[in-house]
């Protein structure tokens, strides 16, 4: 068996549409970002400070669970 792939470059710049961002209990919101090699990277890691607030899934959906503030962080 054969099998082909591609290596690209490792991002330098991670960039979030949002820095700022009010919701409503139970509602959800998918984190757009940007990094500068052009590619999707499946290694980021979102997380959150303060859970029982704001969850955060693996591939960047946000839910609102209940008022106050957390901080989301993405790393790439």
């Amino acid at each position: 068996a054969k099998c082909k792939f591609t290596v690209v470059k490792a991002p330098t710049k991670l960039t979030v549409s949002k820095t700022a961002l009010a919701l409503g209990v139970d509602q959800k919101y998918f984190i757009d970002y940007e990094l500068d090699n052009g590619q999707d990277y499946t290694a980021l890691t979102f997380t959150s400070d303060n859970s029982r607030i704001a969850s955060v899934g693996k591939k960047g959906r946000i839910l609102a669970r209940k008022t106050g503030f957390a901080t989301i962080t993405v790393k790439a």
